[in-house]
């Protein structure tokens, strides 16, 4: 047997498996062995006053075991063909297998049987005869039919037309998710069944439609006024909805199949769609609270519980909103709400207005990252936070205030300044003193550099503690509000140089002499440079978390990282110009006053970059040239 799950009424409501050779203690008497839904029994047996089997003559070609105290079902073999259908079958037997498209080897009981779809059941039932034939019903052999041992169902072909609409459609399927594209017309083939509907981006449409046994589609005549069967074509025309969000301070973008378009609040926008009890829209983030009804009269409808911002006027949805407070003006930077269509950011100077839609997954974007608030808008109009979130904000009726926490910056240790990274403040925090700034939590707080941007990515919690990552516990610490940036100590090693460097730094414009080592204390970066007497030196070398000075590949050969020591060689460069019948001057870090006579060659020793000679004669004579980080030099 193909399927090995059964029942014994008479028993009770048990389901037996085959497969294990149940023992069963039955009383004499006469009973069913029950496989399919449709209740008819498969064959018949007595238990005698003997306690042993018996079973009509005609049961003698599927069982075995007459005359015993055992059944032994062996059922007829059955071909079940469906391949040409675009759906998969489900047949209506105890355990309720699903047969995929194609041709199946079965074995089954004689009987009635029936088959399931993703909704309801198909109109189609066919009958396993005791002598192992399969019959289908006259009033089904326009799609189905027997021969022999063999059951092929051919289905019906339906074109769905959906042209009108602004939406895909997924017809509900048994082992087929296609959406159907309402750019051209579409077909599928079909078993006919009274329960055929389709799956939205959230729920299912409001229309149930037919194909019947001779391959006709009809609707309802509740729906009708949008949708028709004609023939074996389904039409859907939807109604045109009309949407005014133009009081509110954002746009929205209706959950659709096929249709990610943002409709923008500026003038009133229209969409055809098809009945749907469940429609909603998304947001920057997450969904809006509101839930509304297309009915199959063309009607928009908004549950009671919305009336307060919207309503349903005809095929019209207003959503007017709720005007929210935003007053961030204890903290010492801005907030930009993520909203769809607006990227204004919100001063702290003042409180600010949006007008907003409901939903519980409001946040706000800072100069990298998120808010770690998440705040909601009821739809009553109230603003809510989280009670995780009460200590530095809190929803008080229509208004939100964001107090934020007051965070310590320590970075006396270090040899320069640093700028944290923040919407509508550029301050850079002097390392004489520590420093304070009122902070909403966020986990991706950073820093700006002279150059790029510091590695350390710290955080301040909801609980207003400042946490570092363990990769960057070497140099850097939390200490409940406070941020300790103690760096590395770097040593800078120029002493073959020709010239001096000046370390881009902010707040420290300090120029390091070559005649000694030099150190620096340093917060780990990747795009720490030099700038030159004229530009910038080409070497762009790193401080890693671990304390490692690392420079890249390509000036590895005047140039190199070794452990907290920075030591640049420099490329060693003959100059000689007596052709030139005047004296040059270098325009070098440390080594402006020296003249190089044009008598004679000269050698220095550079870092990758551009230099400048002055001519003491016409400026006209200058020499700019290049060192590359090979040594070459190229003119300038």
């Amino acid at each position: 047997m193909s399927y090995t799950k059964f029942t014994i009424p008479e028993r009770g409501p048990e389901v037996l498996d085959g497969a294990a050779a149940p023992t069963l203690s039955l009383l004499p008497g006469t009973y069913n062995f029950v496989q399919s839904e449709l209740g008819e029994p498969g064959f018949r047996f007595e238990v005698t006053d003997g306690g042993v089997v018996t079973y009509d003559p005609g049961s003698e070609t599927f069982l075995d075991g007459k005359g015993t105290r055992d059944v032994v079902v062996r059922g007829f073999p059955l071909e079940i063909n469906t391949s040409a259908l675009s759906e998969d079958l489900g047949l209506r037997v105890t355990g309720r297998p699903t047969l995929g498209r194609g041709s199946h080897n079965l074995k089954l009981v004689p009987g009635r049987y029936g088959f399931f779809l993703a909704l309801g059941v198909s109109d189609l039932e066919f009958r396993l005869g005791a002598d192992g034939q399969v019959a289908v019903p006259p009033a089904h052999a326009g799609y189905a039919s027997g021969n022999g041992s063999t059951l092929e169902i051919r289905g019906y072909t339906v074109t769905f037309d959906f042209r009108q609409l602004s939406h895909d459609l997924r017809p509900e399927l048994l082992g087929n998710s296609t959406v159907l594209s309402r750019a051209t017309t579409q077909q599928l083939t079909l078993v006919p069944c009274s329960t055929y509907r389709f799956t939205l981006a959230i729920g299912y449409a409001e229309l149930v439609y037919a194909l019947t046994p001779e391959g006709q589609v009809t609707v309802p005549p509740a729906h009708a006024g949008y949708a028709s069967g004609n023939g074996s074509t389904l039409e859907i025309r939807g109604y045109t909805v009309t949407f005014d969000f133009r009081q509110l301070s954002h746009d929205l973008r209706p959950e659709l199949l096929g249709n990610s378009t943002v409709l923008s609040r500026t003038t009133t926008q229209q969409l055809t769609l098809v009945p749907c009890s469940t429609y909603r829209f998304t947001l920057a983030i997450g969904y809006a609270e509101l839930v509304y009804a297309l009915t199959p009269e063309g009607q928009v409808t908004v549950p009671p519980a919305h009336a307060g911002y919207a309503s349903g006027n005809g095929s019209t949805l207003e959503i007017r909103g709720y005007t929210v407070t935003f007053d961030f003006r204890q903290l010492s930077h801005d907030l930009r709400p993520e909203l769809l269509g607006n990227s204004t950011v919100l001063s702290r100077t003042t409180t600010q207005q949006l007008t907003l839609t409901p939903c519980s997954t409001y946040r706000f974007t800072l100069a990298i990252g998120y808010a770690e608030l998440v705040y909601a808008l009821t739809p009553e109009g109230q603003v809510t936070v989280p009670p995780a979130h009460a200590g530095y904000a809190s929803g008080n009726g229509s208004t939100l205030e964001i107090r934020g926490y007051t965070v310590t910056f320590d970075f006396r240790q270090l040899s320069h300044d640093l700028r944290p990274e923040l919407l509508g403040n550029s301050t850079v925090l002097s390392r004489t003193t520590t420093q304070q700034l009122t902070l909403t939590p966020c986990s991706t707080y950073r820093f700006t550099l002279a150059i790029g941007y510091a590695e350390l990515v710290y955080a301040l919690t909801p609980e207003g503690q400042v946490t570092v990552p363990p990769a960057h516990a070497g140099y850097a610490s939390g200490n409940g509000s406070t941020l300790e940036i103690r760096g590395y100590t770097v040593t800078f090693d120029f002493r073959q140089l020709s010239h001096d460097l000046r370390p881009e730094l902010l707040g420290n414009s300090t120029v390091l002499s070559r005649t000694t080592t030099q150190q620096l204390t340093l917060t780990p970066c990747s795009t720490y440079r030099f700038t030159l007497a004229i530009g910038y030196a080409e070497l762009v070398y790193a401080l890693t978390p671990e304390g490692q000075v690392t420079v890249p590949p390509a000036h590895a050969g005047y140039a190199s990282g070794n452990g907290s020591t920075l030591e640049i060689r420099g490329n060693t460069i003959t100059l000689d110009f007596h052709g030139q019948h005047h004296d040059l001057v270098p325009d070098f870090l440390g080594q402006q006053n020296v003249v190089l006579s044009h008598t004679q060659p000269h050698q220095l020793t550079l870092v990758a970059g551009s230099f400048l000679l002055r001519s003491k004669r016409d400026s006209l004579c200058d020499a700019h040239l290049a060192v590359r980080p090979d040594g070459s030099i190229q003119p300038v």
